[in-house]
């Protein structure tokens, strides 16, 4: 993981307003910010995104590193 990656993980994690915002538009939050991710990472963030969207909560970013999705 990069270090951006692991930043904006934290970000998510702590930040509802960054949350929300990512999970609406990941890959321009995600460029706005100013993060820097590879396309493995970025796929990752579209996924979580996705599934807070399917699963109508914002908590799937708090709980992606356990699923997986981060690792």
């Amino acid at each position: 993981m990069s270090a951006d990656f692991e930043r904006l993980i934290g970000r998510a994690v702590l930040d509802d307003d960054f949350r929300a915002k990512l999970v609406a538009d990941p890959e321009g939050t995600v460029k706005n910010a100013g993060f820097s991710l590879s396309a493995d990472e970025l796929d990752r963030v579209k996924k979580a995104a996705e599934s807070a969207k399917t699963n109508n909560s914002l908590s799937s970013f708090d709980t992606m590193k356990s699923s997986g999705l981060w690792l």
